[in-house]
């Protein structure tokens, strides 16, 4: 199950990853560090009727640790194949395919060494949930609701302390990935798109040159293309209106 993962839900089997990271260099920055993500998610189709081995995981998520050698994650995922052992809505008037979860992965010989895993949204094809994920007060907070489509208003709520998981409280490692596992790997044959991508630093320092420098590309498992990007006025804020991982 998913409580015996690992960071980045990847140590113990082999994934078929297309990964898009944006790191806050804390040298080059003066050590700002990113305080907030939000985005929102469609849900895309079931997997081909011929995927019968898993799971597959979609997600953006913030990664504190990054400085001291021992990185977590906060990440809420989109999963197929392996869910959470409950859910906010569940038996939903479509079929269980896709489940929203909250995951806190802490570093090493944090926590126990135990994640922290939300009960899951049951979502279906074509829903859009909402994600945020925000630090404040040593506290880290995701909230997730499904604001539009069959399950609507279906929502979760994780809060942690930040010492108890992590090796460093604060977060300068953005990760977007999609993340699959099986035998049918190369079946992946939809689009996920997240909409309204926004991550906020602590201060504005380092912030702009990094955002304008991201740009669509392919790292041989999938492409990962960007859009929209722009800049809020204090310059502590990146907005992609879209980013989508599409096969390879």
């Amino acid at each position: 199950m998913l409580t015996a993962l690992l960071p980045l839900l990847a140590i113990v089997r082999f994934a078929s990853a297309i990964a898009w990271g944006v790191i806050l260099d804390q040298t080059a920055t003066q050590g700002n560090e990113w305080t907030s993500l939000q985005f929102t998610i469609t849900i895309p189709p079931a997997p081909p009727a011929a995927v019968t081995t898993g799971p597959w995981f979609f997600w953006a998520g913030l990664q504190p640790g990054l400085y001291c050698g021992s990185l977590g994650v906060l990440q809420p995922v989109l999963q197929w194949s392996e869910y959470s052992t409950c859910a906010t809505n569940d038996g939903p008037a479509f079929p269980e395919v896709w489940q929203l979860v909250q995951w806190t992965v802490p570093s090493v010989n944090h926590n126990g060494n135990q994640s922290s895993v939300s009960c899951g949204i049951w979502a279906a094809a074509g829903d859009l949930i909402s994600n945020n994920v925000t630090f404040s007060n040593g506290l880290w907070t995701q909230t997730s609701t499904v604001v539009s489509g069959q399950a609507k208003g279906a929502s979760a709520t994780q809060t942690v302390q930040a010492s108890d998981f992590f090796c460093s409280p604060t977060a300068n490692f953005f990760l977007m990935e999609s993340e699959l596992y099986g035998d049918a790997i190369a079946d992946w044959n939809f689009p996920v798109q997240f909409t309204d991508v926004t991550l906020t630093a602590q201060t504005s320092t380092g912030v702009s040159a990094l955002c304008a420098s991201q740009k669509s590309f392919s790292d041989g498992n999938g492409n990962a293309t960007l859009s929209g990007y722009t800049l809020s006025t204090d310059q502590r804020t990146c907005k992609w209106t879209s980013v989508t991982l599409l096969p390879p």
